[in-house]
């Protein structure tokens, strides 16, 4: 169950087939996915709007060799239309979901609870608190729900008052920078830890929640650690019942804007739990600092871009 949302029985090919078959389902996006297996290439191209994405779910499918059945996917990001936007990555985070939900997959969107979305009010509790492991600490959040406008497709905000509930645009503060005292905008000093939380946090909700995708989409560097974290620590969690569970998820990493990689200082990783041994050029080394999007990149099951120049 995803907190309060019953989960639909799996589907036939048969009947998933006739879902597709309904005609197109507008996508605001531009989405080429380039990816390869043993003897197979698959370029698909041109997704836009207008089109159905339907596409861009069987690319997962085909690449996995995985028979067609409803899919079971948790989308990460930090920020989603309706809620919170500064880009094209709130867009595509937002259309994507209810055009796979229309499609008759289950979907479920995680982004943080910040100060605009706690203001509007539009979310309810969920009951669900749980620590996460960042460095030395384990740092609470809690669990909060709302729905995608026009959709009944769950979003869950991950609150934690001090890393997320800090955007103010009266005094010239947002989620991701603030204005300096000389008028110019700075990245937060914290962002590592911050979005490694939200990852984390994203990773630990599965058990507490009872929801186990069958994959684990994250989206730009924001959430770009999550499929070396799923990898490296999750899929060897003490929990043996989780530890396998963790094992069957297969994970997408969408790049929307590579101008912003969330590249930090080297010795963040210490806050991560991940071993050194991954802090090389070919992992997630890069000119001598951790790099988040590189990580997303070189970690995930499959890599895509919302843009066609960005998978060129």
């Amino acid at each position: 169950m995803i907190a309060g949302i019953p989960q639909k029985k799996r589907t036939s090919a048969e009947s998933l087939k006739d879902k597709e078959g309904r005609g197109e389902i507008p996508f605001i996006a531009v989405v080429r996915v380039e990816m390869t297996i043993p003897g197979k290439s698959l370029d698909l191209r041109s997704l836009s709007s207008g089109v159905n994405p339907k596409c861009f779910v069987n690319s997962i499918i085909r690449c996995h060799r995985w028979e067609r059945f409803q899919m079971r996917i948790a989308l990460a990001a930090s920020e989603v239309i309706g809620f919170a936007k500064t880009g094209g990555l709130a867009d595509v985070c937002g259309a994507l979901p209810v055009a796979l939900e229309n499609l008759g997959h289950e979907v479920a969107v995680f982004m943080p609870m910040y100060e605009t979305v706690r203001r509007a009010g539009n979310y309810e509790p969920t009951g669900i608190s749980y620590p996460v492991p960042i460095g030395p600490y384990q740092v609470w959040v809690t669990l909060y729900k709302s729905i995608l406008p026009h959709s009944r497709v769950p979003v869950y905000f991950i609150a934690n008052h001090e890393n997320f509930e800090r955007d103010n645009p009266s005094y010239g503060r947002g989620i991701y920078q603030f204005q300096g005292s000389d008028g110019n905008k700075k990245d937060y000093p914290d962002n590592s830890s911050r979005f490694l939380l939200l990852t984390r946090a994203v990773l630990e909700s599965f058990p507490q929640m009872g929801f186990w995708p069958d994959v684990f989409h994250t989206n730009d560097w924001q959430t770009g650690l999550g499929p070396v974290l799923l990898r490296e620590l999750y899929d060897r969690h003490p929990n043996l019942n989780w530890a396998r569970q963790y094992q069957k998820i297969k994970t997408l990493f969408t790049i929307h804007n590579i101008a912003y990689q969330g590249n930090f200082w080297k010795h963040d990783l210490n806050a991560t739990h991940l071993g050194w041994n991954l802090f090389n050029y070919r992992q997630l080394e890069f000119h001598d600092m951790l790099s988040y999007l590189k990580a997303g990149d070189r970690k995930s099951t499959r890599l895509n871009s919302s843009h066609t120049d960005i998978s060129r």
